[in-house]
């Protein structure tokens, strides 16, 4: 977040992640806002759209620029966000999913990032969305389904030296 900060020098930048784990008997260090009135830190879990509901009424109407989402590396997670964020995102904003990796390849500790082995894993939705086909999710409903192939302007996917990642561009009209 202080390298969200840096960057985006006017920005108010508001992070959102489950708080930090603590062992028994520890108190909860919650989110840390660096003692910076810019920085806005909100406890949930990505893949519920009630706690989405409370970063989406953080920004009271207003909506982000810019969303990046580097946050659980589940197809259910990188999907829900995607579908209930996008909506919020403003007219021209740009939309991040970091980390497509997670769907072709488990970590070395065995992690499967598809538990579910959703067919439509987040990189193939978003490819499909790329070329301007139908999508399909196991973790989106069919309105948010249906926002994102009338709003989506333009997906850009790069490919880096490990992993893919994903650029997706809201229309500045409907």
């Amino acid at each position: 977040m202080r390298m969200w900060f840096e960057y985006f020098r006017q920005a108010l930048v508001y992070g959102f992640d489950l708080p930090v784990p603590t062992l028994p008997g520890q108190r909860s260090l919650g989110l840390p806002n660096f003692g910076n009135p810019r920085i806005r830190t909100i406890k949930g879990d990505q893949a519920n759209r009630a706690d989405l509901a409370k970063l989406a009424g953080a920004v009271k109407g207003y909506g982000f620029d810019v969303i990046i989402d580097d946050g659980g590396h589940t197809m259910e997670q990188q999907q829900v966000s995607l579908g209930y964020l996008f909506p919020i995102l403003r007219p021209g904003g740009l939309f991040v999913i970091e980390d497509l990796y997670v769907c072709y390849y488990k970590s070395k500790l065995g992690t499967d990032w598809n538990p579910t082995k959703t067919k439509w894993d987040t990189l193939r939705l978003v490819q499909s969305l790329q070329r301007g086909d139908t999508i399909e999710s196991d973790f989106m409903t069919e309105q948010e389904m249906a926002y994102l192939i009338e709003h989506v302007e333009k997906v850009v996917i790069h490919k880096g030296s490990y992993s893919e990642i994903a650029f997706l561009t809201k229309r500045r009209t409907a």
